[in-house]
């Protein structure tokens, strides 16, 4: 199962020929759910969304990398009147992918110094852009540099973007491959993962090729914008399918810090390394 609907981000899976087998969710908080219900073998999730999970005693864990860095901003338009992430209370932010975001966006005030919950979440599933470029809301958190970002900009709104590393958060890995624990280990994941590290490697050797696979399953995306959107994640998939341990505690431990959680999940606990593709 995908993160998302079908976008750039995912070329690799096209290239590799896993496209008759992806599932698009319904919304943005189905494919953890899915994947610790037995529904589908493998999805497509965050760190820090996996990391929460861990922490509540869902049974997922990493298995695999798609893009290693983070692509998630907080996005507001340029011509509006927020120009640091203090000037958001009392204003409305959106949010799509529940807890994630919020907990994101929570870590961003606390460091700009805003009071707790003086700001009105709006929960906006997958209608991001448009809910900013119509402005149904003041800020976007989540927002990902190499898709929102550049769609508003297509769409002939100017935004301005905040980095989560400027505001108190840690770096994680954006989009990870997840498995429930008790079949991280079995062929049909290690399949999956392993086709995907070829398809990574298939896109980064002849980008053109991979994306035009891309677009043979999805034809509604030869356009500019999804054609930029792709040339901006092309320096962002994953290299290696070895993740960093330290990554993954240094993230739990911010969130424990925080308060976000009761105690940090060990790496061993978020990671399956036998899972893992050289």
């Amino acid at each position: 199962m995908l993160d998302w609907f079908p976008n750039p981000d995912h070329v690799p899976l096209y290239a590799a020929g896993l496209g008759g087998e992806l599932v698009v969710p319904s919304d943005p908080d189905e494919p953890l759910a899915a994947v610790a219900a037995g529904r589908v073998d493998v999805a497509l999730n965050y760190q820090p969304n996996v990391t929460l999970a861990r922490a509540r005693g869902v049974p997922v864990r990493s298995v695999g990398l798609l893009i290693d860095r983070v692509l998630d901003t907080l996005m507001v338009r340029a011509d509006g009147p927020v120009r640091s992430v203090s000037d958001l209370g009392g204003r409305r932010v959106a949010y799509a992918v529940e807890p994630f975001d919020r907990v994101m966006f929570e870590a961003m005030a606390a460091h700009a110094g805003l009071p707790p919950e003086s700001w009105i979440f709006v929960d906006v599933g997958f209608d991001f852009t448009r809910a900013l470029v119509d402005e149904r809301v003041d800020a976007v958190m989540g927002a990902f540099r190499n898709y929102e970002v550049i769609e508003a900009e297509e769409l002939g709104t100017p935004v301005r973007i905040f980095e989560l590393a400027d505001h108190g958060v840690p770096a994680f890995y954006q989009l990870v491959f997840i498995a429930r624990d008790d079949r991280a280990r079995t062929d049909a994941v290690r399949g999956i993962v392993a086709r995907a590290a070829e398809g990574i490697a298939r896109t980064l050797a002849r980008p053109d090729e991979a994306f035009a696979r891309y677009l043979a399953a999805e034809p509604t995306h030869d356009d500019r914008f999804h054609r930029r959107a792709f040339a901006a994640t092309l320096p962002t998939y994953a290299r290696s399918q070895r993740q960093d341990e330290a990554t993954w505690t240094r993230f739990a431990e911010f969130l424990r810090e925080r308060g976000t959680i009761d105690h940090a999940p060990a790496a061993r606990e978020l990671v399956d390394d036998e899972a893992l593709v050289a």
